[in-house]
């Protein structure tokens, strides 16, 4: 490997336009002074020569000089003192740098990259999510939740108030690729949504990626979600204690060898169970509930000056149960769950052969599970067991590469290869009566495994007003007998009309080797991950994008427009009338080859810095799907299509230690399927008759032919710093849905005295008040 990346070297290097024999580089790690946390996205400027790069996301930069020059280094990231070097670019120089953080800053202000860069570089779609607007933002219960922000921005959509999945660009939450530190995850929240299973505390940055997508991601084809962990406290011990009515947790963070070697643990917990398991103890026997854990853990160390090795884990389970315990008014036993979590651990291994070109080497492991299990029991007589297991596990092994020969021109390079091992669902079912086996059986689908390879080139230049990325994606995918390959082109063009004017255009071929079967709309986790094989064909997507951005210098205001059009093939969803818990494999209970069809256009207007922040957004689309066996094969709207939808953030510093946040929504309603009438039947059996319990039968017009209610809200929140000598008190109050609408989370059916239907709304959020507390030492 070695030897293949040298000579690549190599050949770049004869170029003789290049001009390498007269060009230095000035390189290093770019951290801040207080944490050793590494900096992502920091500016490094030459005032001289009007030449710059920005850091990577492990912290790393590269600046190509001419050698002999006198230059004006300056190092900067919003929020942070600048830092300015003058010197004569004599040799290559590694210089690592620390920034101290503007001490006059209050937490209203946010750290993340400076604006000119979104508007001179070719990536398009891509939205970089500030944390500290996260934690301000009004929440469920006090408790922080990054999804729930996602939601807020133009082109995502979501589903009902407790739904955490994201629906980007007409896509489904499956076609979302999720990276918590490069392992992907599969199901992202605890308790149907209205806890993130992202702790904000232990997060250092957040990038969503809706189109255009560089050539280094593939496997979905609507959005690149990509967390990063903080690394923990290189220079001094820190930690954190939260406490809420449904959850608590912790952070721990510090050095363990210092400035070289660092760690950081945090947990949460949930209270609900707690409180259930008392009431089942003063009550009749009668327990229900859930309850939900998870942990962080990180490690990072400096091998040498060119080496850095981290290690990454998060575990974490949920629990829905409802338990019966015999007693005298109670003649039985009985124990039902719905057990479901996720366990991601990365090893990373960051290299540098040179100044000019860095590697990143990563071994990862994910794993998402859930398990249905009931237990009845009357003691002595009858006895029955049932159980419903499902998996999806993947093991891999990455390499990404940064060449920079030029400061205009920058290559990547890498591959990975996973092995994917699906356990689509398993059903066993054991029944006892006066201690004789009355059945055991066991049926669903078999267990399956397929192999994924995947290689990747890019390229981004610069010329003049002028600059792009293009690259080319490869997979392969191998299932059975059955093997799929993709070539798919990725491309980014950005041309500056004027200093702070940019128009932008994308194109992006996705494949996808992973589908999600969805039961339900109620956010708990009895959807299935399945492969892609020979009847359940990989989807597809092809999206375009074209788009216009201008900076507001003075004011640190960004404005960006872009309209966006993306075609879907080889969808699948379920047939008519059957659901995850039917005895088949899940191949004969699918509707295969659907096609999707989206179009929107996405305003965006944000501040990131001042004592006022926040963003607006604007949302037109239309999204449609078809297939052959559904709605007579006619195309039907998307269930989450959503033609309008206005979002508003606002934060505000009030005064020192005070600050007030607010969130308005429109969406116009998603639409649903409804019936439109009824009729009944009564069968006549042979011998006894008519039956008296007449059939009833629902008409439906059609999939998806009505829209529920417009949805709206204003949700409020207002936190206070109280700093003590020794700690930091802060104190977080908020009102969810100010004003009380009754939004609809679901409609039922429920006939009349006269027999004919009526509507009802479920409305599961109506004005709802919390408070948090945490304290940081």
């Amino acid at each position: 490997m070695k030897k293949l990346i040298k000579q690549i070297v190599l050949i770049y290097c004869l170029f003789p336009v290049l001009g390498f024999a007269q060009q230095v580089n000035y390189s290093g790690i770019i951290t801040d002074s207080k944490s050793g946390e590494y900096l992502i996205s920091a500016h490094i400027f030459d005032a001289i020569s009007n030449q710059g790069c920005i850091s990577n996301e492990y912290g790393y930069y590269n600046l190509v000089l001419r050698k002999g020059d006198s230059i004006d280094l300056r190092y900067s990231f919003v929020g942070y003192e600048q830092r300015s070097f003058r010197l004569l670019a004599n040799s290559d120089t590694i210089r690592n740098i620390s920034l101290d953080p503007v001490s006059s800053l209050n937490e209203i202000v946010i750290f993340g990259r400076k604006r000119e860069s979104v508007i001179h570089t070719p990536q398009m779609s891509r939205t970089e999510i500030p944390i500290r607007n996260i934690k301000m933002m009004p929440s469920l219960f006090g408790e922080p939740n990054l999804m729930k922000t996602l939601q807020l921005l133009p082109g995502v959509q979501s589903g009902s108030d407790g739904d955490s999945q994201i629906y980007v660009r007409g896509g489904s939450p499956d076609q979302n690729l999720i990276l918590l530190d490069e392992v992907p995850l599969y199901h992202i929240s605890h308790y149907g949504g209205i806890f993130s299973l992202f702790n904000t505390d232990a997060i250092n940055s957040v990038n969503l990626i809706k189109g255009g997508f560089p050539a280094k991601y593939g496997g979905r084809l609507s959005s690149v979600l990509n967390i990063h962990l903080k690394e923990g406290n290189k220079q001094q011990f820190k930690g954190k204690v939260n406490i809420g009515l449904l959850s608590s947790g912790f952070l721990l963070e510090g050095p363990i060898v210092q400035s070289k070697s660092s760690y950081l643990i945090s947990a949460r917990r949930s209270m609900m169970d707690l409180y259930t398991g008392i009431i089942g103890l003063m009550g009749n026997g009668i327990k229900n509930g859930f309850g939900f854990y998870d942990i962080n853990t990180k490690f990072n160390t400096s091998l040498s000056s060119k080496d850095h090795l981290y290690f990454s884990l998060y575990n974490g389970d949920d629990n829905i149960f409802s338990k019966v315990k015999e007693n005298d008014q109670i003649p039985y036993n009985s124990n039902n769950s719905i057990k479901w979590g996720n366990t991601a651990i990365s090893m990373r291994w960051n290299h540098i052969y040179n100044p000019r070109l860095f590697s990143n080497v990563t071994g990862i492991y994910s794993k998402y599970r859930l398990m249905n299990t009931s237990f009845s029991e009357f003691p002595g007589q009858f006895s029955s067991t049932s159980a419903y297991s499902s998996f999806i596990e993947d093991l891999s092994l990455k390499a990404d590469f940064e060449f920079k020969p030029t400061n205009n021109h920058e290559i990547q390079f890498g591959f990975a290869s996973t092995r994917h091992h699906f356990n689509p669902g398993i059903f066993t079912y054991l029944s006892n009566e006066n201690g004789v086996v009355q059945a055991d059986s066991s049926m669903g689908s078999n267990r399956l495994v397929a192999y994924e390879l995947n290689a990747y080139a890019s390229e981004e230049f610069r010329w003049r007003r002028f600059s792009g990325n293009i690259g080319l994606h490869y997979s392969n995918y191998y299932q059975g007998e059955k093997s799929f390959n993709s070539i798919e082109p990725r491309v980014n063009f950005s041309y500056a009309l004027y200093s702070n004017g940019t128009i932008k255009t994308s194109f992006a071929r996705m494949q996808q080797y992973v589908h999600l079967l969805t039961n339900s709309g109620i956010g708990l986790p009895t959807d299935l991950w399945v492969p892609a094989t020979g009847v359940a064909a990989p989807e597809k997507s092809d999206q375009l994008a074209l788009g216009w951005a201008h900076l507001f210098e003075k004011q640190d205001i960004e404005l960006s427009i872009e309209g966006y059009y993306k075609n879907m093939d080889n969808l699948i969803e379920y047939k008519e009338g059957t659901s995850f818990y039917s005895g088949t494999d899940w191949q004969e209970k699918i509707e295969v080859r659907g096609q999707g069809k989206a179009i929107g256009m996405e305003l965006f207007i944000q501040k990131q810095s001042g004592n006022n922040s926040g963003w607006f957004g604007y949302t037109w689309s239309r999204n449609r799907r078809q297939f052959e066996n559904i709605n007579n094969g006619n195309p039907y709207y998307f269930r989450y299509d959503r033609p309008h939808e206005i979002d508003f953030l606002y934060t505000r510093k009030l005064s020192k230690g005070l600050n007030f946040s607010l969130a308005w929504v429109y969406k116009r309603g998603n639409p649903i399927t409804l019936p439109s009438g009824k009729y009944e039947y009564s069968s006549v059996r042979p011998g006894l008759g008519v039956d008296e319990n007449p059939t009833t039968i629902h008409i439906y017009p059609g999939r998806n032919q009505f829209r529920m209610r417009d949805y709206h809200r204003l949700d409020v929140s207002l936190s206070y710093k109280i700093e003590r000598k020794r700690y930091t008190e802060n104190w977080s109050f908020g009102i969810i849905n100010l004003y009380n609408r009754m939004n609809p989370s679901y409609y039922k059916i429920s006939p009349k005295m006269d027999g004919s239907l009526r509507l009802l709304q479920v409305t599961e959020f109506p004005f709802l008040p919390s408070i948090s507390y945490s304290i940081s030492f």
